[in-house]
């Protein structure tokens, strides 16, 4: 079972090669409460075409505990990559993608809403 306890937008935008959008989050998960700031970026070519996505995850002491951005083009500097996030025993970036999925499924956009994504929204909705 999956729930949100709060959310907050922090941060959207987009530039010429790279859209990004950073929240604030606290989700229990399993009878555990969890605080994270995720961020997620989406990179584009010369044309505008998509070449792909990344997110890096901070704890809310702000310990990197999942970074997939990439080292150029991102707008929140390079880190060395970090992929081995767990929650309990599953992959932590795994859980998070299946939260993003239920918000996808349900407004078609996903966390890209940024109109339609709010606290009550989320907690509205069943993981």
């Amino acid at each position: 079972m999956m729930s949100f306890r709060t959310f907050n937008w922090v941060d959207s935008g987009q530039g010429d090669f790279v859209s990004w959008w950073v929240c604030e989050v606290g989700l229990t998960l399993g009878g555990k409460d969890y605080d994270w700031t995720v961020i997620r970026e989406d990179y584009f070519d010369d044309s505008g075409d998509a070449k792909g996505e990344a997110y890096r995850v901070l704890s809310s002491e702000g310990e990197v505990l999942y970074n997939g951005l990439w080292s150029d083009g991102s707008q929140f500097g390079a880190l060395e990559p970090q992929r081995d996030w767990k929650i309990g025993e599953e992959d932590g970036l795994e859980v998070w993608l299946r939260v993003e999925s239920v918000v996808e499924n349900d407004n078609g956009w996903g966390f890209w809403d940024v109109e339609a994504v709010s606290e009550d929204y989320l907690k509205g909705l069943t993981f």
